[in-house]
């Protein structure tokens, strides 16, 4: 404890002419004093139970407290913070927000909790539960709330552009368009099992609901919508997109999907991951949906005939695509031999499929092999998809 008290005496002698201060990790118990205009500070990974003198430092712009001792009313000072515009209090022991959001022990000078409070992060403190406290903050722009208890989220007006809700024990959100100015939902790995009140929003941008329960998307209606990613739910339908038209990023990895003829609306599409799913081919009404992809997955499905794919991507004409990934279907398996030899994503290759076939199987590293014997059916197949 000496040791940390001098270190920490130490950081704040050199911080007496400077506006940042970090003292991360020193378990530090109390805060006596803060050189005057610090503007940022970090002490995350201490012992506090208290602000001590922190509550006095009006100049703070940005404080970072994670994984201390502190709870509600610890924390309550930092309403008045007159310029306090960033706060991280993820992983302390906060259990309910409204005696800090709602009702605080101090007020700022004009009256009002956290008056430019613009980013907050309350992550990871085990026993929250609600979080509709952080939406009495008038100009709070970011909310990251990941890891709580929080099974349901209901919006009330305000001005959010970013929440993440990640983690969560999710199972229904409502009210969605009470956020006006919201651009960014992430709701990933939560147990909502649907998304209709998602669904529905003017200016939303990029929402990602990956590994959730959803079974069904109905029509979409969000037409600022660029980025959307549904991965690892339970759907066997490709959502209706009609109402989607900006979207360029579509993620429907690990779904039961068998067919993407609904993606036919779509026409700015730049990357589709559609991966391991139930497809056997691509139809012909997505070749104009086809044209603007650049990266298109749609390894580990059941594909099996070059046709299936092929056709399509020919018919689609000009097409703009520079990665296109069908590793673990059935017409891949004769095509890579090597196949555990290739990287993870296509666009980390380091080699062509000429060279690939020619990966050494021996001990050293530069050994090579013939390129194995394949029938004419196989290599006119193989040549073709290449």
């Amino acid at each position: 404890h000496l040791w940390a008290l001098l270190r920490a005496a130490t950081l704040m002698d050199m911080a007496a002419n400077q506006t940042e201060l970090c003292l991360d990790g020193l378990g530090i118990r109390k805060i006596v004093e803060i050189p005057p205009g610090i503007e940022v500070l970090s002490i995350s990974g201490n012992r506090l139970k208290g602000l001590g003198s922190i509550a006095d430092c009006h100049t703070l712009r940005e404080v970072n407290l994670a994984a201390n001792k502190l709870n509600e009313n610890g924390l309550g000072p930092l309403a008045a913070l007159p310029n306090l515009r960033v706060l991280n209090i993820s992983r302390n022991h906060v259990r309910d927000l409204g005696p800090l959001f709602l009702a605080p022990p101090k007020l700022a000078p004009d009256g009002r909790a956290f008056p430019v409070l613009e980013v907050l992060d309350v992550s990871a403190n085990a026993a929250l539960s609600d979080v509709t406290a952080t939406m009495s903050v008038e100009g709070l722009r970011s909310l990251t709330a990941t890891g709580l208890a929080v099974t349901s989220f209901q919006c009330f007006p305000c001005n959010l552009e970013v929440i993440d809700l990640r983690g969560c024990c999710l199972h229904a959100i409502s009210d969605l368009q009470a956020l006006p100015q919201l651009k960014e939902l992430m709701l990933d790995g939560n147990a909502l099992l649907a998304c209709e009140d998602v669904m529905v929003h003017q200016r939303l941008q990029a929402l990602r609901m990956a590994h959730n329960a959803v079974e069904h998307v109905n029509a979409v209606q969000l037409p600022a919508l660029t980025e959307l990613d549904i991965a690892s739910n339970h759907l066997s339908q490709a959502p209706n997109l009609t109402g989607a038209p900006s979207l360029m990023s579509l993620v429907l990895r690990g779904n039961q999907l068998s067919s993407l003829a609904a993606l036919s609306v779509l026409r700015g599409l730049t990357f589709l991951d559609a991966s391991q799913n139930r497809l056997r081919s691509l139809e012909s009404s997505l070749s104009r949906t086809l044209r603007p992809i650049r990266v298109l997955l749609l390894n580990s499905n059941e594909i099996d005939n070059t046709e299936d794919v092929a056709g399509t991507l020919e018919s689609a004409g000009s097409l703009s695509l520079e990665h296109l990934d069908l590793r673990d279907n059935p017409l891949s398996l004769a095509f890579y031999p090597f196949a555990h030899r290739m990287p993870a994503w296509t666009w980390e290759a380091t080699a062509t499929p000429v060279e690939l076939e020619l990966l050494g199987t021996g001990p050293g590293l530069g050994s090579f092999v013939s390129e194995p014997c394949l029938d004419d059916a196989t290599r006119r197949t193989r040549d073709r998809y290449r």
